[in-house]
């Protein structure tokens, strides 16, 4: 496995400054046509619940949505249907479980909010924390971290797998039972052309059709030959692979792991492509990967990339991974600078550059994160 440094153009295009303008930036970006963003902040605004904000080509940010002060925290980045509606959920808010359980919620473009499913733990689920999917019929999918039944080592649940149809109907498809499928769901689900949803547990990847059967495709063991704790969203390409990251595991770190990029063919066959080696090079990658037309994968390290920030332990990078392992540094993190803690996964956005945020750090008196723009190297 090769490790480069690259200086690629880089810029930072806002950073938050907490009340009333949102803070913590922990999700994906979604851009349109007109290059425009749109995103979550998981706190900030005008009650402190997190926002729904939009920032423009020229660096201009709106707040479209204040989520309230009973907790809401949406955690989750957004989807847009045909008709400019935004779908997204909240990690608390809704019903029950102190602050509430999570919503499932949309977002018009009059500004107008409507809760779809208010979560109530126990069999419901409780507590969304990754990007809802849409189907061709209009249905959402998504998971909850907690919540369902069957799960002896967790009384509130391990997890679940909900499908919410266009009349607001919450089916529960799958509910995990802690051991060897997995427990707390958190990142995003994929969807392939037969209606299979793809995603990760905390030690699994798993595979579920929607008549509920469900298949580990990989269960992760840790140490120098595999990845630990899969976190964040899965990617797919056009051979059925699937490709995500671990936050531990792999070679580095004198071997007790940094985390890795891997690879799991339709027959469950997993390798490492990547395993990330701390210092300069990044460690602990917490977000899914972007893909590009050569099969190059783009994504971003909470941490590593030399001894800035927190405790000397790096504030984290942007890499880019070749098909053929070698991996290269394209920005690394400086806290008051442009960020730290980048937990997001990358989107493609104008002109050739990528965004992504920062849930910490930026230049503003608080440092309550940033959105930023890479322009890979050709």
């Amino acid at each position: 496995m090769e490790y480069a440094q690259a200086q690629t153009p880089f810029k930072v295009l806002y950073s938050f400054q907490g009340n009333p303008d949102g803070a913590n930036p922990l999700a994906e970006l979604l851009s349109d046509s007109a290059g425009n963003l749109y995103g979550t902040t998981q706190a900030g605004g005008e009650a402190g619940g997190g926002t729904i904000f939009k920032l423009s080509p020229d660096g201009t940010e709106s707040i479209l949505y204040s989520f309230g002060a009973g907790g809401d925290s949406p955690l989750a980045g957004l989807i847009a249907d045909a008709n400019g509606n935004f779908y997204g959920t909240t990690f608390s808010g809704g019903k029950k479980c102190g602050t509430g359980c999570g919503v499932v919620y949309k977002f018009a473009p009059d500004g107008s909010k409507t809760v779809l499913h208010a979560f109530v733990g126990k069999l419901d689920g409780k507590f969304p924390r990754g990007r809802l999917v849409f189907d061709s019929d209009g249905n959402l999918f998504g998971t909850t971290s907690e919540g369902g039944n069957g799960c002896p080592r967790n009384h509130d649940g391990c997890g679940t797998v909900f499908k919410i149809a266009p009349d607001g109907t919450e089916t529960i498809l799958y509910a995990f039972k802690g051991g060897s499928d997995g427990s707390a769901p958190s990142g995003a689900l994929i969807l392939d052309d037969a209606g299979n949803l793809y995603g990760t547990t905390d030690t699994t990847v798993f595979r579920l059709m929607q008549d509920g059967t469900e298949t580990v495709l990989h269960k992760f063991t840790g140490g120098v030959t595999d990845g630990l704790g899969p976190i964040g969203s899965l990617l797919s390409d056009s051979d059925g692979n699937l490709f995500g990251v671990t936050d531990g595991g792999g070679t580095g770190c004198n071997g007790s792991g940094c985390g890795t990029v891997f690879k799991i063919t339709p027959q469950g066959e997993e390798s490492i492509v990547y395993s990330f080696q701390g210092g300069n090079d990044g460690s602990e990658p917490r977000a899914g990967l972007l893909r590009d037309a050569n099969g190059n994968l783009y994504g971003t390290t909470s941490r590593g990339g030399g001894s800035g920030c927190q405790a000397n332990a790096g504030c984290g990078t942007v890499f880019v991974v070749t098909p053929d392992g070698a991996e290269t540094v394209l920005h690394t993190f400086a806290e008051k600078k442009d960020g730290r803690a980048p937990l997001a996964a990358l989107a493609s956005w104008r002109r050739g550059y990528l965004v992504g945020t920062t849930s910490a750090g930026g230049t503003r008196r608080r440092v309550d994160g940033t959105v930023f723009a890479v322009l890979p190297q050709e």
